[in-house]
């Protein structure tokens, strides 16, 4: 049976969704739950509280997806970082309006709040560069630029990509998610200097190099 706290949860996560935090009333989520206002403060003090924790239960359930995903993986830096992209690749397509309230409304927390918010969308991007700079310190990445900056250059594109698909994605006759996964990893390769499957560029024979260069690329 579903709580009435998480009645409200869910009910206030659509309402952000389709109209937004600030135009949603406290009226609007305690009518849609049939509920008093002074049955919403038993659960949450303000409209801010319950954004805030909506927003903080899915990074605890990104953060899950990963780490359930790593659990599966190899151990090669490659392997976990595929690891990474798989799990908030699909978290993101398969809870498009709980990740599009998370990464738009964010910004209308109270600035307090809004840093620990902050706080953990860090955690996660370091989460990304530490295993990027383990495998360029180890030799299985092999980027032009320093183990640092290929970290941050990466991991940004990525989540920047990553975080942007509930703006647009709708699988039913579009792009599935398993595509986009794929898309992403060949790009963190190309940024990492990897042309094969956990083949560092540099140990790539030279012929296959260079056939791979001479392809024309578009634009």
């Amino acid at each position: 049976m579903v709580s009435t706290r998480e009645r409200l949860t869910q009910e206030a996560l659509e309402l952000f969704y389709r109209q937004g935090f600030r135009t949603t009333t406290m009226r609007q989520i305690t009518s849609t739950c049939k509920l008093t206002p002074a049955a919403f403060y038993n659960h949450f003090a303000s409209k801010d509280e319950l954004l805030y924790s909506i927003i903080v239960d899915s990074f605890v359930e990104l953060q899950r997806e990963i780490d359930m995903e790593l659990g599966r993986s190899g151990q090669t830096s490659r392997e976990r970082l595929v690891a990474v992209i798989k799990a908030v690749t699909l978290w993101h397509c398969h809870k498009a309006h709980q990740a599009k309230v998370a990464n738009r409304e964010s910004l209308e927390l109270p600035q307090a709040m809004l840093d620990l918010i902050l706080e953990r969308r860090r955690s996660l991007r370091d989460q990304v560069e530490r295993i990027i700079v383990a495998g360029v310190e180890s030799a299985e990445f092999t980027p032009t630029a320093s183990a640092a900056e290929a970290a941050r250059l990466t991991s940004t594109a990525l989540f920047g990509l990553m975080t942007s698909i509930s703006d647009w994605y709708t699988e039913p006759g579009g792009w599935s998610g398993e595509l986009l996964v794929d898309l992403f990893v060949e790009l963190a390769d190309r940024m990492l200097g990897v042309t094969e499957i956990g083949l560092p560029r540099s140990e790539v024979p030279a012929a296959q190099v260079a056939a791979e260069d001479s392809v024309p690329r578009a634009g």
